[in-house]
């Protein structure tokens, strides 16, 4: 069971969404399966987002180990978007004035 210091490897503040990229590159390289997050004190929502679609395009590896509980409640969070999926959008109807008087008659209706 092959794995990597994810602290060593990046930082134990990760905010950017390509530095999974960073991670893919030495998992394919050296065969990693366990991510090991053991100092990692914060990962961002989009590095988290793409770490989580990277793991789920693999079928579950590499597997994730030692996350600190800001760590666990981020991936958490986006495994819930991934599962539950987006909120429906609401659809806003736009309308076009010219003048201040069109304004003035468009917001008279409400």
């Amino acid at each position: 069971m092959n794995s990597i210091l994810v602290k060593e490897v990046l930082s134990d503040d990760i905010r950017l969404r390509n530095n999974v990229n960073v991670i893919i590159k030495i998992i394919n390289k050296e065969d990693i399966s366990v991510l090991d997050f053991a100092g990692v004190k914060f990962i961002s929502r989009s590095f988290a987002d793409e770490l989580y679609s990277f793991i789920e395009r693999n079928n579950g590896v590499p597997t994730i180990i030692n996350q600190s509980d800001i760590v666990s409640e981020m991936l958490s969070a986006v495994a819930k978007t991934h599962t539950q999926g987006r909120p429906e959008q609401t659809k806003i109807k736009v309308s076009k004035v010219d003048s201040k008087q069109e304004l003035a008659e468009f917001l008279s209706t409400f």
